[in-house]
């Protein structure tokens, strides 16, 4: 296989495709990305990084095979690797192997409960503690005491299967959290959303006639059609990759139409906050996800990040993941927008129509535009520099490359490229310096960060990235 090879096909954690029977294995794979970035995060020690580097690189091999259980189950033995050199008791590996899923994560406020599973992702070895259970709590959003449920269940043979009393609960987005326990001591602990809304049905049966009727090509319109379509998926019981807040996204969708209907625009301007949106391109509808800064209330141009994730991945990753949403935290500090697009139908020329799709939205800085791509999304971000290299600013290409040309336009741009020593994509990083250099580009900056692998390096290049983003945008 060629250097680029490996790259194009497992360049992310977690795959989105048609195939709806996987997306429940991509969620539960994602809840353990989250809980390993965040041992990462707090086990900075080059003595943890190197006991948690091999279970890494495992998850990456099983990655590309699509053996999400085994990929799951290293990314926990990564996690415990971070937390002690010793080995995890057998309770712990027995609780971190199971999934909790349940029947919907989007119901009807008349429901008077849900069914859900308790059951192994991936098999282990040992039998449960005897005084196995599971907690179950339900914590609305709103300020306040927020626990509006909480049950506790004995734990037999697995797998288990049980309900959730909802019934009387208001229209909102909950989280759900499940702690297993072994007695009073909580072995392991994750949490998912829970969303609820009256008439349901009707309602999203409403939506999505309603946004058929819009005409094509707008970003109000379009976004609607997918949100109709994302939250027709989440009634229907169909698991998604990621949790969303349904919801809201419910009556953002009926705002959206209400303001099509009066000849405005729902989204834009000086509404801030994360949204989930559909950008029409000449490729067709892209789904996309935009942070607005708080700073868009000023109404002034903002810098603009367009990130993209590698293969196999989604707009979701910049947001939850490469180190649980870092992005979006540093941008909101600066005051940049953050647009991440989703990746399938890429083309050079359609970050350029993403560019001016922000920009019909919200003011943006033409001056201060960067791209940052991860794997497949490196190649991507270089391709979308070479097409257009004067709408750039600077690009940051992490764990990936590219084999162009260099052109007279790409040596006045400014690169950022990151890659960890125990990263299979570091020949091809190397690779892209030297093309760089040797195409007389004058401003490269090359770090290798050690004990770091394919899937730790955004986590821990972002600040030098943002640092790199921060001083292209002062000059």
């Amino acid at each position: 296989m060629s250097r680029a090879g490996p790259l194009l096909a497992i360049a992310s954690l977690i795959f989105l495709s048609a195939d709806v029977s996987g997306q429940a294995d991509r969620f539960e794979v994602g809840q353990r990305l989250r809980a390993w970035e965040a041992a990462w995060e707090a086990h900075p020690t080059a003595e943890a990084r190197q006991r948690a580097v091999p279970h890494l690189k495992l998850s990456v091999n099983y990655f590309f095979l699509r053996r999400m259980g085994e990929a799951g189950r290293a990314l926990d033995l990564a996690r415990f690797a971070l937390e002690s050199p010793e080995a995890p008791s057998a309770e712990r590996r027995w609780a971190a192997s199971l999934d909790l899923t349940p029947e919907t994560r989007f119901a009807d406020t008349d429901s008077p409960e849900i069914r859900f599973t308790l059951a192994p992702f991936y098999p282990v070895d040992v039998p449960p503690p005897p005084d196995a259970r599971l907690s179950l709590s339900l914590k609305g959003a709103r300020p306040g005491p927020s626990l509006v449920r909480s049950s506790t269940i004995g734990l037999g043979a697995l797998p288990h299967a049980g309900r959730l009393r909802i019934g009387g609960l208001a229209e909102g987005d909950y989280t759900l959290r499940a702690e297993i326990m072994a007695g009073k001591r909580v072995l392991e602990a994750r949490e998912q959303t829970l969303s609820l809304a009256g008439s349901l049905a009707a309602r999203i049966d409403r939506l999505r006639l309603a946004a058929d009727d819009l005409p094509r090509g707008e970003t109000g319109c379009e976004t609607a059609r997918g949100l109709a379509a994302l939250l027709e998926m989440l009634l229907d019981g169909k698991p998604l990759e990621t949790n969303y807040p349904a919801a809201r996204l419910l009556a953002e969708a009926d705002a959206a139409l209400k303001a099509q209907a009066s000849g405005r625009s729902y989204y834009g301007w000086r509404r801030a906050g994360q949204f989930w949106l559909t950008l029409p391109t000449s490729a067709g509808p892209t789904p996309s996800r935009l942070l607005a800064p708080a700073a868009v209330k000023q109404g002034s141009p903002l810098p603009l990040i367009i990130a993209m994730h590698g293969s196999g991945g989604s707009e979701n990753l910049f947001f939850e993941a490469y180190g649980r949403g870092a992005m979006v935290r540093l941008c909101e500090q600066r005051g940049y927008l953050l647009l991440a697009p989703r990746g399938a139908g890429f083309s050079p020329r359609r970050a350029l129509e993403l560019i001016d799709g922000v920009a019909g939205l919200y003011p943006v800085d033409r001056q201060r535009v960067f791209l940052v791509g991860h794997s497949l999304g490196a190649m991507q971000a270089m391709s979308s520099a070479a097409e257009a290299p004067e709408r750039f600013a600077g690009v940051a290409a992490l764990g990936g490359g590219w084999g162009g040309r260099v052109s007279p336009g790409l040596r006045g741009l400014r690169f950022f490229i990151g890659v960890g020593l125990e990263d299979f994509a570091l020949p091809v990083a190397r690779a892209l310096d030297e093309t760089l250099r040797q195409g007389g580009v004058a401003s490269i900056r090359l770090r290798e960060y050690p004990d770091t692998e394919h899937l730790a390096v955004v986590q821990v290049a972002l600040p030098e990235v943002f640092a790199f983003f921060d001083e292209t945008a002062k000059r």
